[in-house]
């Protein structure tokens, strides 16, 4: 049976798990007791929906047999320039209860590998629950991979969604347009975007998994503007009603630095709804 779940929401602000046994020590400096005495276990998750809000959650599960509750929790690694913190109240948790403390991704550092750092969870009685996490589906090694084409992307362009979707036509025969501006910084490097994926909403015209591009910018490079022309990719009555990622551009870059990986965009919220808006008209109510 899974464990029941409470959901707590972070101040200011990628499912994975760094699932790990974690070891306690009271804050009265008393020897730590054996990771089997500890009363909760921590994982560090992302879901779907937290993709484009660029957070994360930190996942206490009580496995002891008495209630207990969190106070605040961490996570520190050298791979991020800073901590990331909950700190926006205490919650209760139950025996076998699981609460996920949602925090802002920190800023990565890129000058080397992904390294694993220490979640620190401190309970409401002062006790603090320390532990090195495992990383079974390499989210941290992922975190920092797209965080650093972020940077190596963002120093060479500026990647702009448009301010609304463009409409040709009516009713289901209507084709949208997405209009991407690309702006070189005039920094030095060299980003090559080789495509633009389909989504679980939106598909090229004539129905391929991409939109494939294949441009080189750099300093030199006049700015561009791209136009995605679209279509729904489905339009059963479960594409709206599911939908979390389908709005989010998948955009496959290689850098100079020899980075290459996705580069997310997510439309903004205007032109998400209008995106919902378009689906609807062509595919019916």
């Amino acid at each position: 049976m899974r464990p029941r779940r409470v959901l707590a929401a972070a101040t200011g602000a990628l499912s994975l798990a760094l699932v790990s046994v974690l070891t306690l020590s009271a804050c009265s400096g008393s020897p730590a007791p054996t990771p089997s005495t500890s009363p909760a276990s921590v994982a560090i998750v992302q879901g779907r929906t937290d993709y484009s809000r660029n957070v994360f959650a930190i996942e206490v599960t009580n496995g002891s047999d008495a209630p207990i509750t969190v106070a605040s929790a961490r996570y520190a690694s050298p791979s991020f320039a800073t901590v990331a913190s909950y700190e926006n109240g205490a919650v209760p948790l139950s025996p076998g209860s699981t609460v996920d403390l949602r925090v802002p991704i920190p800023a990565v550092s890129c000058d080397g590998t992904a390294r694993l750092g220490t979640v620190t969870v401190v309970l409401a009685d002062g006790r603090r629950i320390q532990a090195v996490p495992t990383d079974p589906n390499a989210v941290v090694s992922r975190l920092v991979r797209e965080g650093c084409i972020v940077h190596d992307v963002d120093a060479v362009m500026t990647v702009t969604p448009p301010a609304a979707l463009r409409v040709d036509g009516v009713g289901a025969a209507a084709v949208a347009h997405i209009d991407l501006a690309l702006d070189p910084t005039g920094a030095d490097g060299r980003v090559t975007v080789t495509d633009v994926r389909s989504t679980t909403l939106m598909s090229p015209v004539d129905g391929a998994p991409n939109w494939p591009l294949g441009l080189d910018l750099d300093a030199s490079s006049s700015p561009r503007t791209l136009t995605l022309d679209m279509r729904p990719t489905r339009c059963d009555p479960h594409a709206l009603a599911d939908d979390k990622v389908g709005t989010i551009l998948v955009i496959d870059v290689s850098t100079s630095t020899g980075r290459d990986g996705r580069y997310l965009l997510p439309l903004p919220p205007a032109v998400k709804a209008q995106v919902y808006f378009y689906i609807t008209a062509v595919c019916g109510d």
